[in-house]
């Protein structure tokens, strides 16, 4: 099986984070999800 190549995006808004801690907790937790390619 091939894998499927096309591309889907997402943005995702989150405001009023102040925390690195917080920021940084987050993205490496969402970059566990399978397909998550950037995170920013």
């Amino acid at each position: 099986m091939e894998p499927n190549m096309d591309a889907n995006s997402i943005t995702i808004t989150v405001e009023g984070m102040t925390c690195i801690s917080c920021v940084r907790t987050i993205e490496q937790q969402i970059g566990k999800v399978n397909g998550v390619h950037h995170i920013k």
